[in-house]
């Protein structure tokens, strides 16, 4: 093996390592204690990670594009969402300005760790999260 593979055969070990560790342990302790300070109501929270294609110009970069909070038995339709019981926090009719300002507190912490999110999830992908810490990632075309 050529050095540079080697490099790259450590990276790969090294992000494999990371990405394990936060699912298991870091990030499943940050994401149980912040439902610890969403309201009541929200059940899950869901966001979309991902790096744009196209950027007017301006660098494509990765990062975290939306938070919504799936609200139990509110039904509606969302400005994005399919799924009637997701609501985008912006349009949200069901949540108090307070509750808003504490999912907005958290969608800001989500995107100081947005690297280790990208190393955790992966890019180009949609992350469920509920009070329990269970996480689903599922595959996101954002096209």
């Amino acid at each position: 093996m050529n050095p540079i593979e080697e490099v790259k055969e450590a990276e790969t070990r090294l992000k494999n390592k990371i990405a394990e560790a936060a699912k298991n342990d870091v990030l499943k302790t940050f994401f149980l204690n912040a439902f610890q300070n969403l309201p009541a109501k929200v059940q899950k929270v869901q966001w979309t990670q991902y790096t744009p294609h196209f950027n007017d110009g301006e660098p494509c970069v990765f990062g975290i594009h939306g938070l919504y909070a799936v609200i139990d038995g509110v039904t509606g339709d969302s400005s994005r969402h399919e799924a009637r019981d997701v609501w985008d926090l912006s349009c949200h009719k069901h949540i108090t300005e307070g509750e808003r300002k504490v999912l907005e507190e958290f969608e800001r912490q989500l995107e100081e760790i947005q690297t280790i999110l990208n190393i955790a999830f992966g890019d180009g992908v949609q992350v469920t999260l509920d009070r329990e810490g269970n996480m689903e990632v599922e595959d996101y075309d954002h096209d």
